[in-house]
């Protein structure tokens, strides 16, 4: 049980860090659909969406326990989305 949640923070940890590498360098891109797309960024929009999701239930499923592994990679989650939405320059309010 123990690998399980710092394999999670790690991966959180990792996700964080290649979103600021993709936003300080850009990498070759495809174009589908008459759109240029990075593939590195549909990697990272889908560990965008699925991680907060995983962390959640992770601190849902285990309320007894503190998951301070699980709350930091919440933390590193929303660090992330929050670089995303500012390069792509999402206007939210």
């Amino acid at each position: 049980m123990s690998t399980k949640n710092k394999i999670i923070l790690g991966v959180s940890i990792l996700h964080f860090l290649l979103v600021l590498l993709v936003i300080i360098k850009s990498f070759g891109s495809i174009v589908l659909f008459d759109v240029s797309i990075d593939p590195v960024w549909l990697i990272i929009w889908c560990f965008t969406f699925f991680l907060p999701i995983i962390n959640l239930t992770e601190i849902i499923n285990n309320r007894d326990d503190w998951n301070k592994y699980y709350w930091i990679g919440l933390l590193f989650n929303i660090l992330s989305i929050i670089f995303i939405i500012r390069h792509y320059k999402i206007d939210l309010f």
